[in-house]
């Protein structure tokens, strides 16, 4: 973000279409992931004079617009290996190298912990330090179900759900048609 701070927003489930609908609350409104851009909703109540109820951000790439438009997640597939290719290319880290994305990552982790606990906050570590991936060495809490054990995390406030046989079934008669052909 504009202030240096990380986010990551993250979330298990099964459905029978392929889509994401992120709504991220505030105290003043909301930002909501909407047909390949962001809206922002400001409540009404909370409106400054002039300031629009809502809106919505669809980027504007700075160049290749015609292939990113065409690819999946907003154009998210497209920058993703485009930025790994010219970094292959050029020998040079782009700007989501590996300790920003871990530290997105952690953002998630960290903020499930912090839910389970109240709200306790914690600190995302500085991956570029060797002291802060140290302190994580051995870390294996995962709120996935496969990873279920001792000391592991509910995958939801409701605990460790298992999806009904029906809704196997209906979820693995959709990926078949999809082409999705393994158990």
């Amino acid at each position: 973000m504009d202030n240096g701070a990380v986010f990551r927003i993250w979330g298990l489930g099964m459905s029978s279409i392929h889509r994401v609908r992120y709504e991220v609350h505030g105290e003043r409104g909301l930002a909501a992931m909407a047909d390949g851009g962001v809206r922002i909703h400001h409540e009404p109540w909370l409106r400054q004079d002039g300031q629009l109820q809502e809106q919505t951000y669809r980027p504007e790439w700075p160049e290749h617009a015609d292939l990113a438009n065409k690819a999946g997640h907003g154009g998210g597939d497209f920058w993703t290996n485009f930025h790994f290719a010219n970094a292959i290319r050029s020998g040079k880290q782009p700007y989501l190298d590996v300790y920003r994305a871990t530290a997105m990552a952690a953002v998630s982790i960290l903020g499930w912990r912090s839910c389970l606990e109240e709200g306790k906050p914690f600190t995302i570590p500085d991956f570029r330090k060797k002291s802060a991936r140290k302190a994580c060495i051995g870390d294996q809490w995962s709120p996935f179900p496969d990873d279920a054990g001792p000391g592991q995390p509910p995958a939801s406030l409701n605990g460790n759900l298992k999806p009904s046989r029906e809704a196997v079934a209906y979820a693995r008669k959709v990926w078949r048609k999809l082409g999705y052909t393994e158990k």
